[in-house]
């Protein structure tokens, strides 16, 4: 089966979809899907696991409308991303808004590339703006990148990575970018423990490439085995507490082209 539940089709918008307690078995796509044309999602409490061998897309749930709840869902063995939030349409409302909280997500079999993402908020169309992100109290085993936030082609603001527990990430544990010409601003990072594979790269990374990841605050955050445990690139005033734990990195902090940046505060 490739989904056991999608909504949104040409003809208007489908507001206000909930879908709970299923259980989505050997799916070769996302378990649950939401296309662009829907607004107010809830998908939580469901079990999804994808099929071995299924494409390189394999989602376990993705929803392209515009606000999107996802709580309490278990989500296995993943090809690419298994949270995964990509507004598909322009709003004149308040933007695109999600909350990932209290979700279980393991990759078993091998991913389809080291960018496949566990929780994951993109901006892929010019417009569709992010307004709220809160990524909360996951648990996220396996995932080359567990948590990543990129306003690629829209801003993205109001921001929250809070007490996630991520165990062998192999690329990164929690990555901030934004591209040329786009803003990530106001970002609480904050209690999270990050387990990763040896010689993977940074705990957590704020990356303004061309654009801006500003207003940034990390503290009481867990690092063990990266390569770095925090790096900025091009940001603006960011705040790298003193009650941040380091353990088996190379390095603890690296900055570059950054402005206002204070560590230990």
């Amino acid at each position: 089966m490739r989904h056991t539940v999608t909504t949104g089709g040409s003809n208007g918008i489908n507001r206000y979809v909930k879908a709970m307690n299923c259980v989505c078995l050997d799916q070769l796509d996302a378990g649950l899907d939401a296309h662009g044309s829907t607004a107010e999602v809830n998908y939580s409490f469901n079990y999804v696991s994808i099929q071995t061998g299924a494409g390189t897309g394999a989602d376990g749930i993705i929803c392209q409308g515009e606000q999107f709840t996802a709580i309490g869902n278990s989500i296995y063995n993943i090809k690419r991303h298994a949270i995964f939030h990509q507004p598909l349409m322009v709003y004149t409302g308040n933007g695109a808004e999600i909350i990932a909280s209290d979700n279980i997500v393991e990759y078993i079999q091998a991913p389809a590339s080291t960018a496949s993402v566990g929780v994951y908020a993109v901006t892929d169309v010019v417009g569709s703006v992010f307004k709220s992100v809160n990524f909360k109290g996951n648990r996220i085993k396996n995932a080359p990148v567990a948590v990543n936030i990129y306003a690629k082609l829209a801003n993205i603001e109001n921001t929250t990575v809070a007490n996630n527990i991520i165990q062998n990430a192999t690329v990164r544990s929690i990555y901030y970018r934004s591209n040329s010409g786009t803003t990530i601003e106001r970002n609480s990072v904050v209690g999270n423990i990050c387990t990763q594979a040896g010689g993977s790269s940074e705990g957590i990374y704020f990356q303004g490439i061309g654009g801006a990841v500003n207003y940034n605050n990390a503290e009481a955050n867990v690092i063990d085995g990266a390569s770095i445990g925090i790096r900025v690139l091009d940001t603006t005033t960011t705040r790298i507490g003193d009650s941040n734990v380091y353990s088996n990195v190379t390095s603890e902090f690296f900055q570059s082209g950054d402005t206002d940046t204070v560590r230990g505060v």
